[in-house]
Order: structure tokens, then C-alpha cells, then sequence
């Protein structure tokens, strides 16, 4: 693997000490900058049950980390002007309490 940068380099060393104390099974770590990746890292296996290296090119599901990618997908829209977060909260609570009123007729 490429170090690309110091903080790469920083992050590379911080990942392998979280896999060696056993404190992550495996992890991958991307960002990206005006649309080039600048930080690249993998460290540790894919899972309890498979040993295998974490290599760039692995998925791995993130049932429960899709809420902060949603979220901060809406930020970024908000902050590019394409959505208004407060009109999309008031619509999503609309959408909610309707939802709320089905699930109370039964």
C-alpha cells in the first residue's frame, strides 16, 4: 500500500495499533478531496469467523452507519443549497406522524 501522505502515514500507524490491541477486527478508512481520493487505509480482517486481510476493494455492511451517511448527505445538500433542512425536516415529521396515525388505527 501507497502512503500518500504524513497524516496517511499518521492514520496507517493508528489503525494498525487499534487492530494489534484487538480493539477493531478490521476497518477501511477513504476520503476524498475536490473529487481525488487523498487518504486510502485498510488494517486488520474482515471478521471474527474470516481471517482474511481487509484489502481496498471489500465491503463490508453498514446497516447502522447508513443514518450518519444519510445525514450527512442532507447536510451536504444544505450547504450546496439544494435542499433546505429545515423544510426537509418539517416534511419528514409530516411523513412520520402520518405514519404514526396508520400504525395507531390498528
Amino acid at each position: 500500500m501507497t502512503v500518500q501522505s504524513d497524516v496517511e502515514a499518521k492514520l496507517r500507524r493508528f489503525l494498525v495499533e487499534l487492530k494489534d490491541t484487538d480493539r477493531i477486527l478490521g476497518i477501511q478508512v477513504c476520503a476524498y478531496k475536490d473529487g481525488q481520493v487523498i487518504i486510502d487505509n485498510v488494517a486488520g480482517v474482515l471478521g471474527k469467523y474470516n481471517r482474511r486481510p481487509v484489502q481496498p476493494n471489500n465491503l463490508f455492511p453498514v446497516f447502522l452507519v447508513t443514518k450518519a451517511v444519510t445525514a450527512g448527505m442532507i447536510h451536504w445538500l444544505a450547504d450546496k443549497g439544494y435542499v433546505s433542512v429545515f423544510l426537509f425536516l418539517w416534511k419528514l415529521e409530516l411523513v412520520l406522524a402520518g405514519m404514526m396515525n396508520q400504525v395507531g388505527k390498528f
